[in-house]
Parts: structure tokens; sequence; C-alpha cells
């Protein structure tokens, strides 16, 4: 995180963004009244400026929603150490830790969640008593139902690490208090009507001018009968 201020009453609240979550947190605090933009930086990041003012309330607002998102070294990352000889033992320590930081940033990817982490057990080639497993904790957005998906986080898991059993991975889901989450939009139940999501109160708007569409038609189509019975008769 980074504070600088600029012009127009306007400081730099985060830097070295990624593009797409840069995205996401502009979207939410411009959809709570926090004014704000984003600027280009180098290497293809992107900074995000907020009113000098709303710092704070903007902070609280994208933490409550868990932003900005935990970053994860990658395996490469890694394995580019300044160091040039390295044990065995360091290599695989790195390789798994690499391993479960490649996971948990799938996983943080999905809609919901808000801090993923995995934790592997890997024996060595030569152990042959203990079995690969692996736990997977994630906290998420208690307005997500993500039990339905602990599947399909399962099969991530097994099918990224070689001779890990889908069995042999547990998930924990816990969602986050209330207090600590703020959606965006309004959290009014959804119906669906004719195939499309809408609010209660948006299905009243969508009968109403439904009904003042099939009336108007209803008018069109009398009046075109009512000419063509009139051509007929003269």
């Amino acid at each position: 995180m980074a504070l600088a201020v600029t012009g127009c009453n306007m400081t730099e609240l985060y830097s070295q963004l990624d593009e797409q979550e840069g995205n996401e947190m502009l979207a939410l605090l411009l959809q709570h009244d926090v004014r704000s933009e984003k600027r280009p930086a180098k290497d293809n990041k992107v900074s995000l400026f907020v009113d000098t003012d709303k710092i704070p309330a903007a902070m609280e607002l994208l933490r409550k929603n868990g932003y900005p998102k935990d970053k994860f070294s990658t395996i490469a990352d890694l394995f580019n150490a300044d160091k040039l000889i390295a044990t065995p033992y360091e290599d695989r320590t790195r390789y798994i830790y690499g391993l479960s930081q490649e996971l948990a940033d799938t996983l943080s990817r999905v809609d919901g969640v808000m801090t993923a982490r995995v934790h592997l057990v890997i024996p060595n080639e030569d152990d042959e008593e203990t079995v690969a497993s692996s736990a997977v904790f994630i906290k998420h957005n208690p307005n997500y139902d993500l039990d339905e998906h602990i599947p399909q986080i399962k099969s991530i898991v097994a099918s990224g690490i070689d001779s890990l059993d889908y069995d042999a991975v547990n998930v924990a889901l816990f969602p986050a208090a209330q207090a600590d989450v703020i959606r965006l939009g309004n959290d009014e139940p959804l119906r669906s009507v004719l195939s499309v999501e809408m609010t209660a109160r948006s299905v009243r708007v969508f009968y109403f001018l439904f009904a003042g569409l099939g009336g108007a038609l209803l008018l069109s189509i009398g009046g075109n009968v009512y000419l063509a019975a009139r051509l007929r008769a003269d």
C-alpha cells in the first residue's frame, strides 16, 4: 500500500495492482460514492487514487470486501532466488510451498472467496508410510454459498498435485461475519422471471412494463383489424 498525495485532493491509496483487481476495487468504491480513479503504473500495473477526505472509509470498505487480494508467490519466483546452491531439502520445501501458493491463488479467484490457504503434505519418494494429503482453508463472503462448490475445490487441488487422492483433500469453509461484509448493490433476494434474475421491486416494474407493452400491442392489432374491415367495406 502507498499513500501519495497528488493534485485535485486525490491520494494514491494502493499501487502495483493487477488490472482486474484495480477495476474491481474501483467499481466497489464508485458504487459506494467514494470518488476514486485508476491510473496506469509500471510493469502493466495500476494505481488506485481516492479522495483524500475519504481514505479511512475507502480502506474500511475495501478491507471488508477482501481487497487488496493476497499476493502469492509462484514456483518461478521461488526458484529464482539469489542463492546458487540449495540442498535437496530446500528445493523440495520451496517446491511444495510454491504448489500451495499457486493453488491458493487459483481458489482466491472463485467468486465470494475472500482468503484462501492450501496446506500440503507430500511424502518423499522413499516414504511408503505417509500418504499425500491437503487441508484447504477458505474464508468467504456469507452471501455466497460455497458448500455446493466443495467438490470442484477438491478436484482443483487433487488434480494439481501428483499422487494426491480426491478423498485426501479436506476443505474447511469459514463465512465472514455479516458485519465485515459490504455487498455490492442491495441485498434483496432475486426472483426468476422468464429466466431473468431480478429483485422483487424490479419484478413489479417488469410486469407493469410488460402489461403496458401488451396493451399497446392489442390496441395496434385491433386498429389494424378495424382498418382492414373498413377497406373491405369500401
